[in-house]
């Protein structure tokens, strides 16, 4: 299962964001990560095995870091394009 996460942040000094990019650089199942503008502070690309890996690794992992004040999950239905090179 492939799953975008959006990650909003309780603190935003630039010791809490490099804790933050620290422990969420650990995990297997994170593939991509993003710090991004707007209502989000970060997107986050988890590949995970099925609903319980997902569950865990939310209960026992994202939801656990200090600084995460809230997320929510999009899971992907379908991949209709995906480029791994960018043209030159």
């Amino acid at each position: 299962m492939v799953v975008f996460i959006n990650v909003q942040l309780n603190d935003h000094h630039s010791e809490a964001l490099s804790d933050f990019h620290k422990e969420i650089g650990v995990h297997a199942e994170l593939m991509e990560c993003y710090h991004t503008t707007g209502q989000v502070d970060y997107v986050l690309k988890v590949v995970v095995q099925d609903m319980v890996a997902y569950k865990d690794f939310l209960i026992n992992k994202l939801s656990k870091m200090t600084n995460v004040k809230a997320y929510t999950s999009h899971f992907v239905i379908n991949e209709t394009k995906r480029e791994l090179a960018y043209p030159l």
